[in-house]
């Protein structure tokens, strides 16, 4: 979600195929079962999109510390 002033200008939520598989821990710890990811694009699919929405941003997540590696 990008916010400018206060207000949502926009949005991107998306699974992504890991094109690996996920271990039975991560799937119990995020709820995401392989077969979820079947069909969802690659990452690369999204990365521009992604870029132009984080582009010139503050990024802010909740444990980043665990979701960036």
């Amino acid at each position: 979600v990008r916010v400018e002033q206060g207000q949502v200008v926009r949005t991107l939520q998306s699974l992504v195929y890991p094109e690996a598989d996920i271990p039975p821990f991560i799937s119990g710890l995020t709820g995401i079962q392989p077969a979820d990811v079947v069909g969802q694009p690659r990452f690369a699919a999204i990365a521009d999109e992604l870029a132009e929405i984080l582009d010139g941003v503050v990024f802010v997540a909740h444990n980043v510390r665990f979701d960036y590696g």
